[in-house]
């Protein structure tokens, strides 16, 4: 990891480059490199001149996954597994993205809960990944910020309010991937 370190600033700025010109397939091992890449090199990721280069572009592509009407495209749940070990990593250094962060997993998660209602008895484990996923980044979050973060989720007007009733709501949840995630967020509180 320490000789990568000199290498960051272009790997990440290449990798930016690429978001807009890949497709499904070639961004999954996007995603993936840079959620292998914080586990792999560890806080010099996070550092804020390098968060500043690839942190913004991802959370615009997740915002816009969001934002469709349709359902939660699959291809991000990678891009939220990397944000997760990105958040993970940061610690103090992800607290300029921190409300976006948190927001964008709140509004996946409750978009996913209205899918998998909307399928009733069709639905499968696996339309519970995103909530997963958000949940993971949620966890990540608190990892993060440690005891900042309720304060967190009380600057969110919009969605501070429905992380409890999600977070209890994981606990209860039929799927045990999405019931693991949510104990394992509730135990890093």
């Amino acid at each position: 990891g320490d000789l990568l370190v000199p290498l960051l600033t272009p790997i990440y700025q290449n990798l930016v480059a690429a978001l807009p010109k890949y497709r499904a397939k070639s961004l999954l091992v996007l995603y993936d490199a840079l959620g292998v890449m914080a586990d792999f090199v560890g806080p010099p990721v996070c550092e804020p001149a390098l968060m500043e280069i690839y942190v913004p572009p991802l959370l615009e592509r997740w915002r816009s996954a969001v934002a469709r009407e349709d359902d939660i495209d699959r291809t991000c749940l990678p891009l939220l597994e990397s944000l997760a070990c990105v958040a993970s990593t940061a610690s103090a250094n992800l607290q300029p993205y921190a409300l976006t962060l948190f927001e964008l997993a709140i509004a996946t998660a409750g978009k996913c809960a209205l899918q998998v209602a909307a399928l009733g008895e069709d639905a499968r484990e696996e339309d519970s990944d995103a909530l997963v996923c958000s949940l993971d980044v949620l966890d990540g979050l608190v990892e993060a910020l440690g005891p900042s973060f309720p304060a967190l989720v009380a600057a969110s007007a919009a969605h501070g309010p429905q992380f409890a009733p999600l977070l209890y709501g994981s606990c209860a949840d039929g799927v045990p991937g999405a019931r693991a995630s949510g104990f394992a967020l509730f135990g890093d509180l």
